[in-house]
């Protein structure tokens, strides 16, 4: 979905060190949903979701234009993130901005500690993410990019597909735990996508 690599944009990134983790930050724009924050990243964003996939490709937290656009659940997913399957997409940006640092995943090195994170949600729920696997996929792969299949293909059989096309797998999952992804394109002329699976839980 988001295809291109994108070059630094400064308006971005006052933005993103300007948002207060805070009841403003949902006040100011209700496609606000959530505040994602990944530790041992740059990657700490409000995540915004429309009736489309498209709206926020170019428009920041603020629905303002903006070539860097904003990360952004997918429309089809529950805006309380009450899915078993949540899709998050995001530019991959220069300077460890957006998304940029998902490519710190494919190395097995950085996975030599827990890697984790959390969502503050817009009802005020705070849940934990634990990542567990890294793989690249086809933007247009329905398997990882269209929620509604997954939910509707939700078994062992997925969750082991899923397990074995992965590069990096740090731990088993079941059809219990509910998974977070989030997604950025490799390059600017591939149809490539770093996928980072995380489950969902307790802080």
């Amino acid at each position: 979905m988001v295809s291109s690599l994108i070059k630094t944009d400064w308006r971005y990134r006052r933005i993103a060190e300007n948002t207060a983790l805070s009841e403003d930050l949902f006040n100011g724009n209700p496609e606000v949903a959530a505040y994602l924050e990944v530790y041992g990243t740059q990657i700490r964003t409000p995540v915004t979701q429309a009736e489309d996939n498209l709206k926020y490709i170019d428009k920041d937290v603020n629905g303002e234009l903006s070539f860097a656009g904003n990360p952004f659940l997918d429309y089809r997913n529950a805006a309380e993130f009450s899915d078993s399957y949540i899709l998050i997409y995001g530019h991959h940006m220069e300077n460890h901005l957006m998304f940029g640092d998902l490519s710190l995943f494919e190395d097995p090195a950085f996975w030599s500690e827990d890697r984790r994170g959390r969502l503050l949600l817009r009802d005020g729920r705070e849940l934990g993410i634990r990542f567990f696997a890294c793989l690249r996929a086809d933007s247009e792969d329905s398997r990882y990019f269209d929620p509604v299949r997954v939910k509707n293909n939700w078994n062992e059989e997925f969750l082991t597909g899923l397990l074995a096309e992965a590069e990096i797998v740090k731990e088993e999952i079941t059809t219990e735990d509910q998974i977070l992804v989030l997604s950025t394109c490799v390059t600017a002329a591939s149809e490539d996508r770093i996928l980072l699976f995380g489950k969902l839980g307790d802080v």
